[in-house]
């Protein structure tokens, strides 16, 4: 394992040629050849290529370790925050919780809790995995700011800390093995639930979940005052943050993270949100996480009119902030069954569109098929289904 021999690259040669060696290739774009690896690394040529293999993911997820000079091993890079989603939440809640000491239940990789030192916090993380703990040990001393890390059980590290000040981060295990355990919450590992019923007044607890997880369900299980943030990045919600805490007022809202490592909240964007006029009717397809916490049921108005039931698609004649959602200009507006709008695409000579459905019984696969078009990047058509047949919008990119 990386993390196993770690110490030995740092302590021994050829360490820092090495290390220097893969980040210098990789800067310059010049992978070495199977031969000069073998010939500068002999017995560490495995890890030198596994690095180098590693770089493009990095460079992208966690710009700054790769950087600092961190290795990386395939799984926990893959299943980690990146950077840019760890600082965006860090610096968002540094700014509502208190200057308490951060106690990580389930650190893995370390980079929530890294996101969390960088702003100055006294942070310990506990990871249960020896293998992942050694390497995250191994990283994060690459960093001015400091992290303690334990290698202990959720379980066992809790109860010392049970009438302390401080803020938790929780991020349960919510697979047994392969299968997803969705709304099984009781199932979550560690058990996070019960712990909370001992919370402290002073206390704050963050806890990560899936950003599919049944909010209902989620509402009807915790009994603690908390507030919901789903977190997106891009075009993806990534996860579904919960603060608990005495001041929970049950808000809900998303944030946005910029690849800065800030964030913007969908109260702050809609409140400051410049309704300027576009040429042409538009139509708006809010982001994932609106449909996550179900602001696209609020949405509808003058400015925002839905054009489905449960308000999937809204026409609008207005440009707005694209984080919301994505915008596209009207081509045109069919309706009735698929067959007629078929024909009304083929008199457009629409042969290639890329499919989107809501609120329909077809999938976009079968929908594209049934209008007998092939997949296209550049033409979309958006799909719905009612009562009385099918609305499809043929659209550009504004």
């Amino acid at each position: 394992m990386i993390s196993e021999i770690y110490s030995k690259l740092q302590q021994s040669e050829p360490t820092l040629g090495l290390l220097s060696e893969i980040h210098t290739h990789w800067n310059e774009k010049e992978p070495p050849t199977p031969f000069a690896l073998r010939k500068m690394w002999g017995e560490w040529t495995p890890i030198a290529a596994e690095q180098w293999a590693l770089h493009n993911k990095a460079s992208s997820k966690l710009p700054e370790w790769l950087h600092a000079g961190c290795l990386f091993e395939r799984r926990s890079l893959e299943q980690c925050t990146s950077s840019a989603v760890a600082k965006a939440k860090a610096r968002f809640f540094h700014s509502l919780i208190p200057d308490l000491p951060v106690l990580d239940l389930c650190a893995g990789y370390g980079v929530d809790s890294w996101a969390w030192a960088q702003l100055g916090r006294s942070v310990t993380a506990v990871e249960r995995d020896p293998a992942l703990h050694n390497l995250a040990v191994c990283n994060l001393s690459l960093f001015p700011h400091e992290t303690q890390r334990i290698l202990s059980e959720a379980e066992i590290e809790f109860p010392k800390w049970t009438k302390q000040s401080v803020l938790f981060l929780v991020d349960p295990d919510r697979r047994d093995g392969d299968k997803r355990l969705g709304a099984s919450l009781d199932a979550y590992q560690p058990h996070v639930w019960p712990w909370l019923e001992q919370r402290t007044s002073e206390q704050h607890w963050l806890i990560k979940l899936s950003p599919i997880t049944d909010f209902q369900a989620i509402q009807n299980h915790v009994k603690q005052p908390f507030d919901a943030y789903w977190v997106a990045l891009g075009s993806e919600t990534k996860e579904l943050l919960l603060h608990v805490h005495d001041k929970a007022s049950g808000k809900k809202d998303i944030l946005f993270v910029r690849d800065s490592g800030y964030a913007d909240t969908w109260t702050q964007l809609q409140a400051n949100e410049q309704h300027s006029p576009s040429e042409s009717p538009l139509l708006f397809e809010p982001h994932s996480a609106a449909f996550a916490a179900r602001f696209n049921r609020e949405l509808d108005s003058p400015l925002y009119r839905s054009a489905t039931p449960n308000a999937s698609f809204f026409e609008t004649n207005f440009q707005g902030p694209q984080a919301l959602g994505r915008r596209y200009r009207i081509e045109a507006r069919m309706e009735g069954s698929l067959n007629s709008i078929q024909r009304e695409l083929a008199k457009r000579n629409i042969v290639q569109a890329s499919v989107t459905v809501r609120e329909c019984k077809l999938s976009a696969e079968d929908v594209k098929k049934k209008l007998g078009l092939k997949e296209s990047s550049q033409q979309f058509v958006f799909a719905t289904q009612t009562r009385q047949g099918f609305v499809a919008w043929l659209v550009s990119a504004v």
